[in-house]
């Protein structure tokens, strides 16, 4: 249960300070018209910043899914767990 709480804060830690950000590049954008070109730019940035996050999370969850970490023949073997054979 303390472990949930403890994820769920951090994401809620991250939406808060994404928030911010928006806000404060929401702020700049109005108030000064000479800076909307690094607004826009920075907006891009963390935008395809996001993108390619969010294919590369997905790309290695497809990996992981379709190839396993050990086969059925390699379980016991480097742990040396397989007691029917001695150990050479």
């Amino acid at each position: 249960m303390e472990s949930e709480n403890k994820e769920r804060n951090t994401w809620v830690k991250g939406a808060v300070r994404l928030g911010l950000l928006l806000l404060v590049l929401a702020g700049v954008y109005i108030g000064m018209p000479e800076a909307r070109p690094y607004v826009i730019g920075t907006l891009w940035f963390l935008l395809i910043s996001v993108v390619i996050g969010v294919v590369v999370a997905g790309v290695l969850r497809w990996w992981n899914e379709r190839t396993p970490v050990k086969t059925k023949e390699e379980e016991g073997i480097r742990l040396h767990l397989n007691d029917e054979e001695p150990r050479k």
